[in-house]
């Protein structure tokens, strides 16, 4: 009579799931960041993310100083405004949905198998 090993099921911590966030290395770190940053982007006011450009306090020309109010922009639907503040956005988001919808494709198969959340 054999007997089988039982599987033994790694549930990742508090702490597993931040850093899995924060390094964006898999396609359910990158949904959850992206989710987030977005949230909190279109809930701030966008005078406020002025401030978050470190670029922007030491007074050096960056192209990305007003990507993140471009965003904000975007997100509420004010094109012409994203254009304004800073007009590589629209490069950043031709690049960047691309990413987001496969990952959030590959997150749902993932969910779907019952990888995640069970």
């Amino acid at each position: 009579m054999t007997t089988k090993n039982p599987v033994i099921i790694h549930q990742p911590s508090k702490t597993d799931l931040l850093f899995e966030i924060i390094g964006l290395q898999t396609a359910r770190g990158r949904v959850l960041f992206f989710g987030i940053v977005s949230i909190c982007v279109y809930l701030l006011p966008v005078n406020t993310l002025k401030n978050f450009s470190l670029w922007n306090l030491l007074d050096i020309h960056s192209p990305s100083i007003g990507l993140t109010r471009a965003y904000h922009y975007v997100l509420h639907g004010d094109f012409a405004k994203a254009w304004e503040q800073n007009d590589f956005i629209f490069v950043v988001l031709i690049v960047g949905i691309p990413i987001i919808v496969k990952d959030v494709y590959n997150v749902t198969q993932q969910i779907i198998i019952g990888r995640y959340f069970s």
